[in-house]
């Protein structure tokens, strides 16, 4: 089901879900039962919610069916009643989904879109929106980014990988700091070869 939270889940997906936990208990609650068969249908529903998310995955028609698709509830400043009522979305829903947003008058609003994980997206009208550099003609440098290249003493190889260096050039910025890769509690990097280390606490 991919690295999601139980709200981004979808029908089936959370359906799935609640049968493997309801069939892991079985064998334990009742000793009668064996602890295979348990596992078997742990291992069906596994195997179908695999065989369905690949499905989906290439099909956009099953994948609309089974996990519908977003929903436009409001289109510059007008409310769809129709596609509310479909929904089942009260219009005290539709307020709190703005305010949430801190959005106070729907006038502001040129979209309003229910996803298909129940999330509420809004795109405020062109006047209401914040002003960004781009819009002012500002040069700003790109921002760098530092990433975890040690964490308690060892390598993040992962995040070595993606900075594009080797564990060495690592190792050659402890060394200009007399640091052993064990005193090392978090070491970060970003792309400008600017080191932050952070040593172990010593126990007393």
């Amino acid at each position: 089901m991919g690295k999601r939270q139980i709200g981004d889940l979808s029908p089936n997906e959370l359906a799935v879900t609640i049968l493997v936990s309801q069939i892991a208990t079985m064998p334990l609650q009742d000793i009668n039962q064996p602890v295979i068969n348990g596992i078997l249908s742990i291992f069906l529903l596994v195997i179908i919610e695999v065989v369905i998310s690949i499905i989906t995955l290439k099909s956009s028609k099953l994948r609309k069916v089974i996990n519908g698709g977003p929903v436009v509830v409001i289109s510059d400043g007008k409310i769809n009643q129709s596609a509310m009522k479909n929904l089942r979305m009260s219009i005290d829903d539709l307020q709190k989904n703005l305010r949430q947003q801190q959005i106070f008058d729907i006038s502001q609003v040129h979209f309003g879109i229910v996803e298909t994980d129940g999330t509420f997206s809004v795109m405020l009208n062109t006047k209401e929106r914040n002003v960004c550099v781009k819009d002012l003609d500002i040069a700003i440098p790109d921002e760098s980014v530092a990433v975890p290249v040690i964490c308690d003493g060892e390598y993040q190889d992962d995040f070595i990988n993606v900075m594009g260096i080797t564990r060495q050039n690592v190792t050659n910025q402890l060394k200009t700091r007399k640091l052993d890769q064990e005193d090392v509690f978090l070491m970060t990097l970003d792309d400008n070869n600017k080191a932050t280390v952070v040593t172990k606490e010593r126990k007393e």
